[in-house]
């Protein structure tokens, strides 16, 4: 673990592998790359919130809006 890194299971690291981080998808394949992305991207986030693996201030960062200086909301809220 470097920079910040959040150290990751055995299984967390095979989750994040399948995971597809693909910036430009054409609009006819979004819903179909948010369909694959779902369930491995639920099973890592219950497993890094069921072992406290995320440091509160990241966690505060995705969820109070005081976070966010150019809108009244918080990333989350914006996601």
């Amino acid at each position: 673990m470097h920079n910040g890194q959040i150290a990751l299971t055995d299984e967390e690291r095979n989750l994040l592998a399948i995971i597809g981080f693909r910036t430009h998808v054409r609009h006819d394949e979004l819903r179909a790359a948010c369909q694959a992305n779902k369930e491995p991207i639920l099973a890592l986030w219950k497993s890094l919130s069921e072992r406290n693996a995320v440091p509160a201030v990241r966690l505060r960062y995705w969820n109070d809006p005081d976070y966010n200086k150019d809108d009244r909301a918080s990333h989350r809220e914006i996601f």
